[in-house]
């Protein structure tokens, strides 16, 4: 890929000759998609974020630039964007599994963090099976 041909010379005299970028709408969109950008802006900004963050996106998740114009879409979405109500039920949904989930485990004795129905995940075998010291005959 030769980069000089998306610049040409700027119309502006004040600019002296120099060569600027070709605007994306007069170039082949066969010939913008080969240059591998993303094609949703919401992507491209995602895109930039993490390059700005060093190539990780969990240090762009964790931007403090909050005074950047990209700050509130880092995420790759658009958060001035109306949620839709079919958005909203699956969040919903979502998080009523993932509280069902954690009721049974809690429910069941294990832990969030710990795997439940697997051999030695007993979580009271650090006290020799007994219940740990303030809870005994409270069940």
């Amino acid at each position: 890929m030769n980069p000089h041909r998306y610049l040409e010379p700027s119309p502006a005299r004040a600019d002296g000759g120099h060569h600027v970028g070709r605007l994306p709408g007069t170039i082949e969109l066969r010939e913008l998609r080969d240059l591998g950008h993303p094609e949703s802006p919401t992507r491209a900004i995602r895109a930039k974020c993490i390059d700005c963050s060093g190539g990780s996106d969990t240090e762009a998740r964790k931007c403090v630039a909050v005074g950047c114009p990209l700050w509130p879409f880092r995420m790759g979405s658009n958060p001035f964007r109306p949620v839709s109500d079919a958005q909203l039920a699956s969040v919903a949904r979502a998080r009523a599994v993932k509280a069902a989930v954690l009721s049974l485990q809690l429910l069941s004795g294990q832990g969030e963090n710990e795997k439940c129905g697997e051999p030695g995940t007993d979580p009271h075998a650090d006290t020799g099976g007994a219940e740990p010291s303030g809870l005994e005959g409270k069940s």
